[in-house]
């Protein structure tokens, strides 16, 4: 990002009222940018590749009771509006404020904006950041679930409610992705598990619903004869996708894993996709480390002469 600190006034900035200005109460160097009236602000354009993800950063306080925050808005190459991700500048000291966003199908283009509304109090950012990364494909290995990323559509998934649908636009990799809809909608899919194993569930999710109701994802854990004895959930927050991961170590008499994503309430859509459901090893705890340098013994002999000011050996090992 270019004059990402406003060390050069408004160079390559667009301003949006022409009362924005530039003040020496700055996060770091000389400048920074003031923004005190209603409507005011200023952005700036970037290139962008489909299905790559960004990470938008700034330092930014407010005096103002009003909303001010960070927008990032995707377009595609006509200049048509596909999506948009914000999020609020409220603290009164410096902070910084970052959030991802995932660039849709058909994106080739990002704007990245800054925006305060009412005309009390001063907003001040400065600092601002883009940094882009290819999106992961599928997980492949050891892949747990079947039809993990719904391309069979519910194959192998038990619904909630019947309400649940697979969607075949909109996917971030594949042809589908699924999508819920309706209060108490959700999928899960139970797969046989190891005593002593560590297991990632991981996902790309994002919503449009009311904040007030919950949705999330998780994980329980059941004995052999499905009496449950563990359970662990997140919530799906994110109003553009965003990757979510929780762990779980299978404690003793576990069998048994259920992967489950839900929605409450019926005012917007969860659209889920690439799930994973993988076993990852736990290296044993309070082991000595294990030597595998000088013979890989416990002991080593070294001679070196004298006056030597330098290093002598390069020791090895893996703590576990």
């Amino acid at each position: 990002m270019s004059n990402a600190g406003f060390e050069s006034g408004f160079q390559d900035w667009t301003s949006f009222t022409g009362s924005e200005t530039i003040t020496s109460d700055a996060y770091a160097g000389s400048n920074a940018l003031a923004l005190s009236t209603n409507g005011s602000g200023v952005d700036q354009t970037f290139s962008v590749a489909a299905g790559e993800r960004y990470t938008l950063s700034a330092y930014g306080k407010t005096s103002s009771t009003e909303w001010s925050g960070l927008v990032l808005r995707f377009y595609d190459n006509q200049w048509n509006e596909l999506e948009s991700v914000t999020t609020q500048i409220t603290s009164q000291s410096w902070e910084e404020y970052t959030f991802d966003a995932i660039a849709p199908t058909g994106a080739a283009n990002g704007v990245y904006s800054v925006w305060k509304g009412g005309d009390d109090g001063t907003t001040t950012l400065d600092e601002f950041g883009i940094s882009g990364t290819a999106t992961p494909p599928p997980p492949t290995g050891n892949e747990l679930l079947s039809n993990s990323s719904f391309e069979s559509n519910f194959a192998g998934w038990n619904a909630f409610s019947g309400s649940e649908q697979i969607a075949t636009t909109g996917a971030l990799d594949g042809d589908r992705v699924l999508q819920l809809t309706a209060t108490d909608s959700g999928i899960s899919q139970s797969v046989s598990i190891d005593t002593g194993s560590s297991y990632q569930l991981s996902l790309f999710a994002k919503t449009d619903t009311a904040t007030g109701d919950w949705i999330g994802a998780g994980i329980d854990l059941y004995d052999v004869d499905w009496n449950q004895i563990d359970t662990v959930s997140t919530r799906i927050t994110a109003s553009d996708w965003q990757e979510y991961q929780l762990d779980i170590d299978a404690a003793a008499g576990a069998s048994y894993a259920v992967s489950w994503f839900y929605q409450g309430g019926d005012s917007g859509t969860t659209t889920i996709d690439q799930v994973s459901f993988q076993a990852a090893d736990i290296l044993p705890s309070n082991q000595l480390p294990v030597i595998t340098s000088n013979g890989s013994q416990a002991t080593a002999t070294i001679t070196i002469a004298e006056n030597i000011a330098e290093s002598i050996a390069n020791i090895r090992g893996v703590v576990k």
